[in-house]
């Protein structure tokens, strides 16, 4: 559920927004998605990349399966893998069902 914007002449008492971005697996946790989903946000924003095609590297937090993507279908693995992570699975449950969330294309 998302709640709409106020009607064209109303004056809105305010807007409560945040933005996330790049996300590299194997570089990070998504810990903040934790923390969002507590939020009472209007909106959303997701910049830059969603998931990333390089090959998986040694001493990082986290590797990614496989080398370079290039198929549809590792692309589809490599989606997977991202959404195989807790934080992101909170976010589908909570973040992505609570606020309006919009992807800007760069």
């Amino acid at each position: 559920m998302t709640r709409a914007s106020p009607a064209r002449d109303a004056a809105a008492q305010s807007l409560q927004f945040a933005f996330v971005s790049c996300q590299n697996y194997e570089q990070g946790l998504y810990t903040a998605f934790d923390y969002l989903a507590e939020e009472r946000l209007d909106l959303l924003a997701h910049l830059g990349d969603y998931i990333y095609e390089g090959a998986g590297a040694d001493g990082r937090v986290r590797k990614h399966d496989g080398g370079e993507i290039n198929t549809l279908a590792d692309y589809r693995r490599r989606y997977a893998q991202y959404k195989s992570d807790v934080s992101l699975q909170w976010a589908d449950l909570a973040v992505h069902r609570s606020v309006s969330w919009g992807a800007l294309a760069r």
